[in-house]
């Protein structure tokens, strides 16, 4: 893909670009989702006939630099990756028609949000094999010094390699912070919170520094969601949400969901502590600590 910069295409709204062809390679076939700066479509590579998932920036957003940073760094975090459970990307830059791109495998199948709509609360060896998962995929990222920041059930792509077994692929590292800084690019606006306020730790609420224990939050947020079919708080706006988030403390699943085994419960608890001292050290402890509330004595490792 070229990395020119001629003057991005005009009136391109998101559905107008179903049916056209970027880079005179990839045909857009479909909107696969849309955020709050561009869209995800579903597109054939012709150049290898297999298909492929494509972000595309807004009109209004190409020109945008703290937007464009992150596209970019975006991109570029997730070709390094090379995790079983992070989409790939393939390619990424701006096309000969003035659009910035990032070409990613495509997944198949449905978000964990879709999924816990249906299975309300989600089986135990179901909640146990996403979270093994997702922790694998989030200590990479940490392992290379990248936290996410939005991490939420609509992030998580869930395909089945049998009835039974559920595979998952991260999505999405455009709200992603590099622990290690962002080579003196400030790629937030002053005063700008980011993130799903539902899944919000409450430093990253409150507009503080967040690092790898920030995801353990929303990870924490995630499990108790499985368990419970619910999250912990119920708010009545964004606002109010992230007040819940700073100040109050979930309801117990032990009380919430009867049955839950405390020892579980106590581990989702420790993930959702207000301080991010008071958390696991990282996410793969708090995998193991689960493990272990649900099979005590198993001597099963993460």
């Amino acid at each position: 893909m070229s990395q020119a910069t001629p003057p991005p295409p005009q009136g391109n709204s998101l559905q107008s670009r179903i049916g056209t062809k970027i880079a005179d390679r990839y045909s857009i076939v479909s909107m696969l989702g849309e955020g709050g700066i561009g869209a995800v479509y579903l597109a054939d590579d012709t150049a290898t006939g297999t298909k492929v998932a494509i972000k595309l920036l807004k009109s209004d957003s190409v020109d945008d630099p703290i937007v464009i940073a992150r596209f970019d760094r975006e991109a570029k975090t997730m070709t390094e990756f090379n995790h079983e459970h992070i989409v790939r990307a393939l390619a990424f830059g701006r096309s000969p028609e003035g659009d910035l791109c990032l070409v990613m495998e495509y997944v198949p199948g449905e978000t964990l949000r879709s999924l816990l709509k249906r299975a309300k609360p989600f089986p135990v060896h179901g909640t146990v094999e996403v979270s093994r998962q997702v922790a694998s995929a989030l200590s990479r990222a940490h392992g290379m010094g990248v936290v996410h920041r939005d991490l939420k059930p609509e992030n998580i792509m869930v395909t089945w390699l049998d009835q039974t077994r559920p595979f998952i692929k991260m999505l999405d590292f455009g709200m992603a912070r590099l622990l290690t800084g962002d080579g003196g690019v400030q790629l937030t606006r002053k005063g700008a919170i980011f993130g799903t306020p539902e899944y919000m730790p409450p430093e990253q609420a409150m507009g503080q520094p967040v690092d790898a224990r920030a995801d353990q939050y929303a990870f924490g947020v995630m499990i108790y969601e499985m368990i419970a079919g619910e999250r912990p708080f119920k708010a009545k706006s964004a606002l109010e949400m992230v007040q819940f988030q700073i100040r109050q403390t979930p309801p117990s699943l032990a009380e919430k969901v009867p049955g839950t085994p405390p020892a579980v419960a106590a581990v989702v608890a420790k993930m959702l502590a207000k301080k991010a001292d008071e958390r696991f050290p990282d996410v793969q402890s708090a995998y193991q600590a689960l493990l272990d509330a649900y099979y005590p004595g198993s001597g099963r490792q993460a």
